[in-house]
């Protein structure tokens, strides 16, 4: 599986709102990015679970604001990612992050209390998928308590991605109106 990428992305819809708001980043989902029998693919959790699409259903509506090209060898991490296809996507560990956010505004290392062990969400599903350690930068972010911006960041300041797609990208901002 050679060329493994991670997508970050937003789109316009209430829910990528939401999330941009509450974590004040610029995107609000990541995805693992790769070819299958030469098809470009896109394992990620979404709405529904655990699933692999077309690269071209996934950006379907979303605005891929950055990818980048994982230099160390993860394979093994996503192949057992694929065991968790199927797997339930944790809305309530969704809700949770609320907890995760007020910890980081009061300067506190809060976990999520409403995280599943049995369902995900995508930062975190993604940040599973570097299940050997291969990538000190993602170390930090296996918990429950991690966003997409949180990988955003640690990819923008790592030797071991390569950016393959998307300019320069500013930091977090402030919150900004939903409407």
């Amino acid at each position: 599986m050679p060329g493994l990428t991670v997508l970050f992305m937003t789109s316009d819809s209430w829910i990528s709102k939401v999330i941009r708001w509450f974590t004040k980043g610029r995107v609000s989902h990541v995805a693992i990015g790769m070819e299958v029998l030469g098809a470009p693919m896109v394992l990620h959790a979404t709405v529904g679970g655990v699933q692999m699409w077309t690269r071209t259903r996934a950006l379907n509506g979303e605005i891929l604001v950055a990818e980048y090209r994982i230099m160390p060898d993860i394979t093994d991490g996503v192949k057992a990612g694929f065991e968790h296809l199927g797997d339930k996507y944790d809305y309530f560990g969704l809700f949770g992050y609320i907890f995760v956010l007020a910890g980081r505004w009061l300067k506190q290392k809060w976990t999520n209390p409403l995280a599943s062990s049995h369902a995900w969400v995508c930062s975190e599903f993604v940040a599973h998928c570097d299940s050997e350690n291969k990538l000190p930068e993602w170390h930090k972010y296996a918990d429950s308590g991690t966003d997409p911006e949180d990988l955003l960041d640690a990819c923008e300041a790592s030797p071991d991605f390569e950016r393959i797609v998307g300019g320069p990208v500013q930091a977090r901002q402030k919150p900004f109106s939903l409407f």
